[in-house]
């Protein structure tokens, strides 16, 4: 955000000007900060569908519907095998209230159970091998041939070229080598919520420093 800034006033284009620019370039940031939603909860999956502009009461119903029907493909007879590669900052970066967040921490802990579902975090620490530059889908089979699905603010896309497949074959390979194992990830999420739930005073303790209730 800052360097789009920066970048706008070399150009002698002013915030009033460019204000569009830089809700694109908010939302861009915003964006791979959002856990997948194949796994949201209700509540979350609300609260993020309600801050696209231009949505009706009955658009925002109707998106999360969608979106709960998707989220039966994890609990069919015989699901396929679902790996989720998240951001640390996905967990930490607060969607609705503490109660949300503490909510689908929990979710994802359960979701994370399932012998066909592998959830893995990627740690803050390491740095920009963690950085993907958007949420894409990799979908792999035995009898065809692999495609990928960006996924983007108001559509998305399906890539088949298997040029640009490899490419994402081989940046998935980065981030699972630089991600928590399946454990490390459970824990975490875990200790998030478990931190979200005791209401924890200390800085260090889990997703958010929570102010001391008063008494």
């Amino acid at each position: 955000m800052v360097d789009a800034i920066h970048y706008l006033a070399a150009c002698k284009v002013f915030v009033t000007e460019a204000k569009e620019i830089l809700d694109l370039c908010r939302d861009a940031e915003r964006k791979p900060m959002v856990i997948p939603g194949l796994l949201q909860t209700r509540r979350y999956a609300r609260m993020w569908i309600e801050r696209s502009p231009g949505l009706s009461q009955e658009d925002i119903d109707a998106a999360v519907r969608l979106r709960e029907d998707r989220q039966q493909i994890l609990h069919q007879p015989r699901p396929g095998r679902f790996i989720f590669f998240m951001h640390e900052q996905a967990l930490r970066f607060q969607i609705g209230t503490k109660a949300t967040m503490h909510e689908q921490l929990l979710k994802l802990v359960l979701l994370a159970a399932l012998p066909h579902v592998s959830v893995r975090v990627l740690p803050a620490l390491a740095g920009e091998r963690a950085l993907v530059g958007g949420p894409f889908q990799l979908f792999e089979y035995r009898e065809h041939q692999p495609l990928v699905y960006l996924d983007h603010a108001c559509s998305g896309a399906f890539l088949e070229d298997q040029e640009f497949v490899a490419g994402y074959q081989q940046l998935l390979s980065r981030i699972r080598s630089v991600a928590l194992d399946e454990a490390k990830s459970r824990a975490f999420m875990a200790e998030l919520a478990d931190a979200l739930d005791q209401r924890s005073t200390r800085r260090d303790a889990g997703i958010y420093e929570v102010e001391e209730e008063q008494l």
